[in-house]
């Protein structure tokens, strides 16, 4: 699953790069027959792209732990060890940290969910009012 906000340069680099067909390959192969592999992507690929960005301190993995650490924020724990392919809670913890500023977004999101359910609870109690002010009509 991508996220949303990528759908565009996911659908752009599909179509550019990305042979038709169920078995394409999501870019296209340096030698024929050779697969990309971490090794090859990190020495060829990503060492290069790190250099010509000026960010020659990033590792591929770096990416991984990125992500990962972005997507702990906003799913629960299991949530993220299926997403990142982790075998252990230890493996997932790895992810878990606090990060500056996240206190007043957490609490943010609480008041946003509380603000929900009330008005959730509230739209109900009219809704209940409203059939029974329609049923006790009909009797009389």
């Amino acid at each position: 699953m991508v996220r949303p906000s990528f759908g565009d340069d996911v659908k752009a680099h599909l179509q550019q790069y990305v042979a038709k067909g169920d078995e394409a390959l999501l870019s296209r192969l340096r030698a024929v027959g050779c697969h990309l592999g971490a090794r090859v992507f990190n020495k060829d690929v990503f060492k290069k792209a790190a250099k010509d960005v000026g960010r020659e301190d990033l590792s591929a993995h770096d990416l991984r732990r990125f992500a990962g650490s972005k997507n702990a924020q906003v799913a629960t724990l299991t949530e993220n060890m299926a997403r990142l392919g982790h075998k252990t809670v230890d493996a997932a913890l790895r992810y878990q940290h606090s990060q500056d500023g996240r206190d007043a977004i957490v609490a943010a999101n609480l008041s946003a969910n509380a603000l929900a359910e009330l008005a959730a609870a509230a739209e109900q109690t009219d809704t209940n009012e409203m059939t029974e002010g329609v049923a006790s009509s009909e009797s009389a």
